[in-house]
């Protein structure tokens, strides 16, 4: 028999496992001040007692289960992934290997290469060369004929250019004595001319003093004769 913490109820129990609760009445006032802590657990029934003890032995036995299940699939999961990962570190290992195997493969290629190209290389400064010695000794073979060429022509013109120097003297010393000799032949002429023209003169000046002199009949006659004699003088001085 236990009251409850308020006083307001009584509880009984019999070994029957039989619950009695009783509501207490005019209790105020009368209440014992007790200094004590709220209970945490309930009362139930024996069947109902039973019954979560079942359930709770079930869901342990489930866990059970489940742990064992859990464990299982680890173990199962961890199987697998070391399978998983034997294969992949295989797989791993045989494309390192491949791998290598194509680098070592590449690496002789290129190093193949680097010695073809070399070689290429060597070749071509080998034949670059002789075609240089060739160019160069043709080269100089046409520079030395050109040279040849050029001197040639230098001593071509060097003596066309004394040739038409010496014409030019040539021509002007014989333009000069052209010059000279026309102009003697001119003033020859031109003084015979003078001469000519001065007996002219001298010829009409005494027929005109003549004529003066002269009858009128006689004058005719003479003017006739002087005419001739002019015309015949000046034909001379004109052949002359």
């Amino acid at each position: 028999m236990v009251l409850s913490c308020d006083d307001k109820y009584l509880i009984t129990a019999s070994t029957e496992g039989i619950l009695t609760f009783w509501k207490l009445l005019n209790t105020e006032d009368k209440a014992i001040k007790l200094d004590l802590i709220s209970s945490s657990e309930i009362l139930i029934s024996k069947q109902i007692l039973e019954d979560k003890m079942m359930q709770i032995r079930n869901l342990q036995i489930r866990m059970k289960e489940l742990e064992t299940e859990h464990s299982y699939q680890i173990r199962q999961t961890d199987a697998l992934a070391a399978s998983r990962l034997k294969d992949v570190h295989k797989e791993y290992c045989n494309a390192i290997e491949e791998l290598k195997l194509k680098n070592e493969q590449m690496e002789a290629e290129h190093i193949q290469e680097i010695n073809n190209i070399n070689a290429q290389i060597s070749q071509m400064k080998s034949n670059h060369e002789l075609v240089l010695q060739k160019l160069e000794a043709t080269y100089n073979e046409k520079l030395i004929a050109e040279y040849e060429k050029f001197v040639s022509y230098e001593n071509k013109m060097n003596r066309m250019l004394a040739d038409v120097n010496m014409r030019y003297t040539e021509l002007q010393k014989a333009k000069d004595e052209s010059e000279a000799a026309i102009t003697e032949d001119y003033e020859i002429k031109l003084q015979e001319a003078k001469l000519l023209y001065d007996e002219v003169s001298f010829d009409v000046s005494h027929l005109v003093f003549l004529l003066l002199l002269m009858p009128t009949s006689l004058m005719k006659i003479g003017h006739n004769h002087s005419n001739q004699s002019l015309s015949s003088a000046f034909l001379k001085s004109l052949c002359v």
